[in-house]
């Protein structure tokens, strides 16, 4: 991924150039079949994503605020990436 496209992250206090590369080193382990939780993690900048059927899922208990199961197992996705990445940066831990 181009240093360009994650310019804006890199500015964030929170990731900064350090942060970044701690995300690029990351090897996440997610469950086939979860392609949104993939594409945010590829898109932060992870450069491998290991996908399992043994793979662990965090439990998303926020399931009933969502009307329809299929907004929910996208909002279940984007949230376990964002678990990933708030660890790897070692943020909210």
């Amino acid at each position: 991924m181009s240093a360009e496209r994650l310019s804006r992250q890199v500015r964030l206090a929170e990731v900064g150039e350090m942060g970044q590369a701690r995300l690029a080193g990351l090897t996440p382990q997610i469950r086939n079949g979860n392609p949104v939780e993939r594409e945010y993690l590829e898109r932060a900048g992870v450069a491998r994503v290991d996908c399992s059927d043994a793979a662990t899922q965090a439990d998303f208990r926020h399931r009933d605020a969502f009307a329809h199961d299929a907004a929910a197992e996208v909002g279940a996705q984007a949230w376990r990436a964002l678990m990933v990445l708030r660890a790897g940066l070692g943020v909210g831990t």
